[in-house]
């Protein structure tokens, strides 16, 4: 089984390889977290997107620390960016690998972490790849 860490950077690499495929130019930011609270950004046209990075193998809810969180939303703010979690999940009956939804959308938050359940439990509030990508180029 893979490191979390080199698991991760797998995930993030596979989002930037997907978002150059399709126009944007995307990068990954090293060691996020302890400065962006972002793992990738990407840009075309204008338009500054902020990308935090998950994967999941199962249903579970993906919780980020409420500081983290905080600090992400206030970057995005600062930079004029949109800002998303994205989760990937292995493929389940053909559906998206993987799925986006916007950072300040979370489920709850309290005083230490902010909450957003899986998207296969709560899927209206999650859009895949390319309705991200549609979105975004017709914003």
């Amino acid at each position: 089984m893979a490191k979390p860490k080199v698991k991760g950077y797998g995930r993030e690499r596979e989002l930037v390889l997907l978002l150059e495929r399709r126009g944007w130019w995307a990068s990954r930011l090293p060691a996020s977290g302890r400065r962006s609270g972002f793992d990738v950004v990407a840009a075309k046209g204008g338009k500054l997107v902020f990308f935090e990075v998950k994967a999941r193998g199962s249903a579970e809810p993906v919780y980020l620390e409420r500081w983290r969180w905080e600090e992400a939303l206030d970057a995005a703010a600062r930079a004029g960016a949109e800002a998303y979690l994205a989760v990937r999940v292995p493929p389940f009956a053909g559906g998206p690998r993987w799925w986006f939804r916007p950072l300040a959308d979370p489920d709850s938050v309290d005083h230490n972490k902010a909450l957003f359940r899986h998207p296969l439990k709560e899927r209206e509030r999650w859009v895949g790849f390319e309705e991200l990508l549609s979105r975004l180029d017709h914003a």
